[in-house]
């Protein structure tokens, strides 16, 4: 019996982390300059023009936005998340945030706080597909052993209501 743990395939990872293929275009250098000034990465560039323009339609859930060897989780920005999973929401471009919580909330109670939601009687579908993804991109991530799971602080500053 093989008590081997599975070895890690060669090669680059995911770039989307979702199934995708190569192709080659043509572009104006004009084109090509505006979409560097997206992202430096020209995939990537297209990808977010794409999901800008067409928000909602294109975009999974809960999805992970990779720069060099990180990613970040952003969701919908709904704040029906922050009750449901004791969060705060940091909005970000096109209706999407990403999640904050105190540092007295692990990852595990975070996934316990998905699991307790998606049990909720009266959860909205839409809600509940993207607290499903949520929790799998969590899950994955701590069961990859070529990922560690980390949560890092934010800077957030609060202004008084009458002040804005």
């Amino acid at each position: 019996m093989n008590t081997q743990p599975p070895r890690r395939r060669p090669g680059r990872p995911k770039k989307y982390h979702r199934p995708s293929r190569s192709l080659t275009l043509t572009l104006p250098d004009d084109v090509i300059a505006a979409l560097q000034g997206v992202d430096p990465d020209l995939g990537r560039a297209i990808v977010r023009v794409v999901q800008t323009s067409a928000p909602g339609s294109f975009r999974p859930a809960a999805e992970l936005t990779t720069y060099q060897n990180r990613a970040v989780i952003s969701i919908p920005a709904k704040g029906v998340f922050e009750t449901q999973l004791g969060v705060e929401l940091i909005p970000i471009a096109a209706g999407r945030a990403l999640l904050s919580f105190d540092e007295n909330v692990s990852l595990a109670d975070l996934e316990l706080r998905i699991a307790d939601a998606l049990t909720e009687p009266d959860l909205d579908s839409e809600d509940g597909t993207t607290l499903m993804a949520l929790g799998e991109i969590l899950r994955k991530g701590r069961r990859s052993g070529a990922v560690s799971v980390r949560s890092r602080r934010i800077i957030v500053l609060e202004y008084p209501a009458e002040a804005q």
